[in-house]
């Protein structure tokens, strides 16, 4: 009944297991994994959300990018850490996943890849699947520091490739991607035409001093298209307080044809108005799947009739071995051309 976009197993693992049975006993505990700092023991300044108590936000004043004055605000907050982002690039979203899900429709088709960091936090999957996009691994290294494994960025990289996800700082390393990292990552994906997504919800959160004002800003970048993200709750250490940004830099004129490709209801149409109906791959029961129609590999399965009616595979979502029908009859829509630097 329920897609295959969200999970199946909803069992409790076995640490989740083990907490709960020692709360029930009563059993005192220290958790090292705790994460919400309003019971951490955080004194925060009196007065601190007063601004959310102003007047103007009785009134209802929808803007495609979002309200002006709090793009201005964000732009002065980049302005503090360095980065000159007009308020023109930065768009208003109800939080991070959120500007993720956007990014992910702006970005790729059902069935392509995105680049992620490992280690990191499994959000990704998540994510990732709930937009119909693979997540393929890249690594992070230690020598003495941690740095980003270029050469399994290049070996991850291939045709589908659509976008490479950045968290800087890292969880869980703490690490900031540096301007080095920055300039030969960049010499990888402008080519490809493959965009940045930084995640940098954390920036203002160093473990050792300076690193924040050392490491390389993805929002300074105009040679690759990039978008950096960030959001209040992590800003002001109130998980409750959602709102969400991305900065959109690159190519003056590549990052104006994300900007008008992103905002929905704007009113502004993209010159290549066109649709296109792209036929997936509908899960079906084991016996009903045509014998060797999809091949498991170590990407997940790839539907050998989705190469050949498409102009590129798409994933199977979902896959258990063989478990396919290929009868093209899901289908989403979507433009009939991505944006590109010519746009």
């Amino acid at each position: 009944m329920f897609s295959h976009r969200v999970p199946r197993d909803l069992a409790a693992n076995r640490l989740s297991t083990m907490v709960e049975a020692a709360r029930a006993e009563g059993r005192p505990l220290l958790d090292l994994t705790a994460s919400n700092p309003t019971q951490a023991g955080f004194a925060y300044p009196e007065g601190l959300l007063t601004p959310l108590a102003d007047a103007r936000a009785l009134r209802y004043d929808p803007q495609p990018l979002g309200h002006t004055d709090a793009r201005r605000a964000v732009t002065r907050e980049y302005e503090r850490q360095g980065a000159a982002v007009p308020a023109d690039r930065i768009v208003l979203t109800a939080s991070t996943s959120e500007a993720y899900s956007l990014l992910f429709k702006l970005l790729a088709e059902a069935g392509d890849e995105v680049l992620v960091p490992r280690p990191s936090y499994p959000l990704f999957e998540h994510l990732t699947r709930l937009d119909l996009v693979s997540a393929r691994p890249y690594d992070l290294e230690y020598h003495g520091v941690w740095s980003i494994d270029i050469a399994s960025v290049e070996r991850a990289i291939t045709p589908g490739t659509r976008a490479l996800l950045l968290v800087t700082p890292n969880n869980p390393t703490g690490s900031f991607v540096t301007r080095d990292e920055l300039d030969r990552l960049a010499a990888l994906c402008t080519p490809r035409d493959i965009a940045i997504i930084a995640d940098e919800v954390f920036a203002d959160y160093e473990l050792e001093p300076g690193a924040a004002a050392a490491a390389g800003r993805t929002a300074a970048r105009r040679d690759v298209l990039t978008f950096s993200l960030g959001g209040l709750s992590k800003s002001a250490g109130l998980p409750q307080v959602k709102l969400g940004w991305l900065a959109v830099s690159g190519p003056p004129a590549l990052a104006a044809s994300a900007i008008e490709r992103r905002v929905p209801g704007s009113g502004r149409r993209s010159p290549r108005g066109r649709w296109r109906i792209t036929a997936r791959c509908k899960p079906a029961s084991p016996r009903f799947a045509p014998a060797g129609c999809c091949a498991a590999t170590p990407g997940g399965a790839r539907c050998s009739r989705c190469r050949r009616s498409n102009r590129k595979k798409i994933s199977c979502f979902g896959c258990s071995a063989t478990a396919f029908s290929c009868s093209p009859d899901i289908f989403s829509i979507s433009r009939a051309n991505r944006f590109s630097s010519s746009a």
